[in-house]
């Protein structure tokens, strides 16, 4: 596969953090979030623009990002390459069945804007404080939706086409994943993972799509526990899949 950048005209700067594969770090402009986009996304943001303007300049968006052949076998997948990550899930390999590459990616908006939601809310000023946090919600999910949707149309003339996103903590993924995550793409300082699997900066996210050489579903997996598709409880608040009532 070869080697594509990311959302071009808004790069500041890009380094291969590995010379052993092809990971990338790049960091990109924080104009690259449209505030139009950002209310669509959440209406409770509208006649915030003024203040969310304002705001964006605490975002500093950075992608750490590679692109690397993938084996599945039974519930397990592996991305090859040196050192490359094993995933053990239902859902994952459900989602990705039929795919031979995937790109994994972990992605933040920098500590700036949950620090200053935070010490807004400290100060009693809670009205920015929260509209900053539910910025940096849509901020860094849009970014994530950016990131990916460009890497699709630039694979799209190799006849590559994308699954759904994944990430670690949905379905039977597990969370503690993300730990392998950030040590196969090199993240730390700027991006890591705690003691309970969680990151830091907490507007970040990890996450994995798989190309395949024909269209696939536009549906996540469904099942239930028997399946092997969820975790029972452990993940319900944030699941996207409700796969227990399906």
């Amino acid at each position: 596969m070869d080697k594509i950048d990311c959302i071009d005209t808004k790069i500041i700067n890009r380094e291969r953090v590995n010379a052993l594969q092809t990971t990338f770090k790049e960091t990109a402009s924080s104009t690259v979030l449209d505030i139009g986009q950002i209310v669509l996304r959440n209406p409770a943001l509208a006649g915030t623009e003024e203040k969310i303007s304002s705001l964006l300049n605490l975002v500093e968006p950075v992608i750490y990002w590679a692109t690397s052949p993938l084996v599945i076998e039974d519930n397990k997948l592996t991305l090859q390459g040196k050192g490359g990550p094993i995933f053990e899930s239902a859902y994952l390999t459900a989602g990705l069945k039929g795919t031979k590459s995937a790109t994994l990616a972990a992605i933040t908006i920098g500590k700036n804007l949950p620090n200053h939601s935070s010490l807004c809310m400290e100060r009693g000023e809670f009205w920015e404080g929260v509209v900053a946090d539910i910025l940096g919600s849509e901020a860094i999910e849009l970014l994530a939706d950016i990131f990916f949707k460009d890497l699709a149309n630039k694979f799209e003339p190799q006849e590559l086409y994308p699954t759904l996103r994944y990430s670690p903590g949905y379905g039977d993924w597990p969370l503690k994943d993300q730990s392998q995550i950030i040590g196969f793409l090199k993240t730390e300082p700027t991006v890591v993972s705690n003691e309970s699997f969680m990151l830091e900066p907490v507007k970040s996210i990890t996450a994995l799509t798989g190309w395949s050489e024909k269209p696939v579903s536009k549906k996540y997996p469904t099942g239930n526990k028997s399946k092997g598709l969820c975790m029972n409880g452990q993940t319900c608040s944030n699941c996207r899949t409700w796969a227990c009532k399906k």
